[in-house]
């Protein structure tokens, strides 16, 4: 089993940079993220909650609406929906968000999902707050994962409060370590063990 991998080195350099995009010009921090595509998977409700709960916080929300009722959402204050933006521009704004968010309602296909975000966000040196997802169990150090919408927004709100360099590090690495590169290095490594066994059975023939 190999999980998604990263464009570790695209995230990364996006987080030396600093580059903030157009679309965030003027949004104050700390900034609550999420990109990708919005549909009716997406728990709405545990969004609204936490930013009504968090009010000084901002949340943006990047890709195409295609499914359920986000109009309640739109219409809070400290909530921004910039719509879908080019990809290039995605790594910018990863590197520019203080908190990303895994926020989906829990069903089978979701508890077992392997979100590509995830190392993205983490690509980037940022914490992440996670609904109760296996891949993101796996990373404590990294992920805080949330069984509940209080648990959620407190976790939102410590992740902000509690971050360092040294965390940003630790995340960094991480994400290195699932790297497109590092995938491609662990399947070249199987096929190589697959024919040296194949050899081997040939020889002993």
């Amino acid at each position: 089993y190999l999980p998604h991998g990263v464009d570790y080195h695209l995230f990364k350099e996006a987080a030396e940079k600093k580059e903030n995009i157009e679309e965030l010009q003027g949004v104050s921090h700390p900034i609550v993220g999420y990109f990708g595509t919005l549909t009716a998977h997406n728990d709405i409700e545990l969004l609204e909650y936490c930013a009504t709960h968090l009010p000084t916080y901002t949340f943006i929300f990047a890709g195409q609406i295609t499914g359920g009722n986000y109009q309640p959402l739109k219409q809070l204050s400290n909530v921004r929906f910039l719509g879908r933006l080019p990809y290039d521009h995605i790594p910018s704004l990863c590197a520019t968000i203080d908190v990303g968010l895994l926020p989906w309602k829990l069903d089978e296909w979701i508890e077992n999902c392997n979100p590509l975000k995830m190392f993205e966000y983490l690509a980037c040196g940022k914490p992440v707050v996670s609904v109760p997802i296996r891949e993101a169990e796996k990373y404590p150090d990294c992920v805080l994962v949330c069984p509940d919408k209080q648990t959620f927004c407190q976790a939102i709100e410590s992740a902000v409060l509690t971050d360092s360099s040294e965390k940003a590090e630790v995340r960094m690495k991480l994400a290195q370590r699932h790297s497109w590169q590092e995938q491609g290095h662990k399947i070249q490594n199987l096929i190589d063990d697959l024919l040296k066994h194949k050899r081997e059975e040939k020889t002993d023939d």
